[in-house]
């Protein structure tokens, strides 16, 4: 395996753990906020309880303490999440795109022959950039996020016979293209992939794009399709 996948292999690593930590922020402010309204929850429900005219006025003023601060507090850390979820997103972009050269100077460098061997437990990474392809992009994290798979298989020998099996059935278009997630490239693809209707020139666009991330890399070669 070149050098340069072992240093792709190594950024790919560390956009997972910028995932892991956007997703325990999330976890983190969906809690937060639960705490905070139930915390509200049993103020209201004390004071519907309460026979005590003294402990209704502090229960009262308690009320008020939460409606105000504890509104203002869950605002301000509303605020903070989305704003490190932003950064977050911004990193793994600008990963991503780091991952994108390297594999163009490991292309020049292989100087379009083949790119390196990659060992069977180790794969490469390809990146669809979501702002040159926005809607490829969309289409291949929906497909993720539904269940296919972000791993796949090199295995350009099938590809037309999965395309034929991906596609039968979806009616052309004169206006779009066919887009098919996992793409027949792959030995995870054929019948039963997802197929969405994008513009010509994206869907072609990534194509290309994904074509010479791949080039020199023989069947069997594990992917990761990572989208930024």
């Amino acid at each position: 395996m070149s050098d340069f996948n072992v240093v792709i292999s190594a950024v790919d690593r560390g956009m997972d753990m910028m995932d892991t930590y956007a997703n325990e922020l999330e976890d983190l402010r969906a809690h937060a906020a639960f705490d905070l309204n139930s915390l509200f929850d049993r103020v209201d429900r004390s004071i519907r309880l309460c026979r005590c005219e003294y402990g209704l006025a502090r229960l009262e003023r308690l009320r008020y303490a939460c409606e105000t601060v504890g509104a203002e507090l869950l605002s301000g850390w509303n605020a903070s999440c989305v704003y490190c979820a932003e950064l977050s997103e911004q990193g793994k972009y600008l990963m991503g795109q780091y991952v994108y050269n390297l594999s163009k100077i490991e292309s020049r460098e292989a100087g379009g022959g083949v790119a390196g061997i990659v060992p069977p437990d180790s794969y490469i990474v390809c990146i669809v950039d979501s702002r040159r392809y926005p809607q490829t992009a969309e289409h291949i994290k929906a497909a993720q996020k539904s269940g296919m798979p972000e791993l796949v298989t090199i295995g350009r020998s099938e590809a037309s016979r999965r395309r034929k099996q991906s596609l039968a059935g979806v009616r052309a278009s004169t206006v779009y293209d066919r887009d098919e997630y996992p793409m027949a490239l792959f030995c995870e693809g054929g019948a039963g992939a997802d197929i969405a209707y994008i513009e010509g020139a994206d869907n072609r666009g990534a194509g290309s794009c994904i074509s010479w991330q791949l080039r020199g890399f023989s069947d069997g070669t594990r992917v990761r399709v990572r989208v930024i």
